[in-house]
Protein backbone atom coordinates (compact mmCIF):
# COMPACT_ATOMS: atom_id res chain seq x y z
CA UNK A 1 0.00 0.00 0.00
CA UNK A 2 1.16 3.23 -0.71
CA UNK A 3 0.14 6.10 1.31
CA UNK A 4 -1.06 9.15 -0.71
CA UNK A 5 1.86 11.68 1.11
CA UNK A 6 4.56 9.38 -0.70
CA UNK A 7 3.34 10.51 -4.05
CA UNK A 8 4.63 13.88 -5.49
CA UNK A 9 1.76 14.06 -7.88
CA UNK A 10 -1.10 13.56 -5.79
CA UNK A 11 0.64 16.49 -3.30
CA UNK A 12 0.96 18.62 -6.27
CA UNK A 13 -2.26 18.26 -7.68
CA UNK A 14 -3.37 19.13 -4.13
CA UNK A 15 -1.76 22.39 -3.81
CA UNK A 16 -2.84 23.48 -6.78
CA UNK A 17 -6.46 23.34 -5.83
CA UNK A 18 -7.61 20.04 -7.16
CA UNK A 19 -10.21 18.49 -4.90
CA UNK A 20 -9.11 15.19 -3.01
CA UNK A 21 -11.57 12.70 -4.50
CA UNK A 22 -10.77 13.70 -7.43
CA UNK A 23 -6.93 13.15 -7.02
CA UNK A 24 -7.97 9.96 -5.29
CA UNK A 25 -10.52 8.37 -7.02
CA UNK A 26 -8.24 7.43 -9.94
CA UNK A 27 -6.13 5.45 -8.34
CA UNK A 28 -8.43 3.82 -6.34
CA UNK A 29 -11.00 2.33 -8.63
CA UNK A 30 -11.33 -0.90 -10.02
CA UNK A 31 -9.23 -2.10 -12.93
CA UNK A 32 -12.46 -3.69 -14.72
CA UNK A 33 -15.42 -2.47 -14.28
CA UNK A 34 -17.30 -5.89 -13.64
CA UNK A 35 -15.48 -5.95 -10.52
CA UNK A 36 -18.41 -3.33 -9.17
CA UNK A 37 -20.62 -5.81 -9.44
CA UNK A 38 -19.18 -8.02 -7.16
CA UNK A 39 -19.95 -5.52 -4.18
CA UNK A 40 -23.49 -4.75 -5.61
CA UNK A 41 -25.90 -6.71 -2.12
CA UNK A 42 -23.30 -3.68 0.05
Amino acid sequence: MTLARNLKEILELLKGGVSLSEVVMPKTRPEKAKQLALFGDL
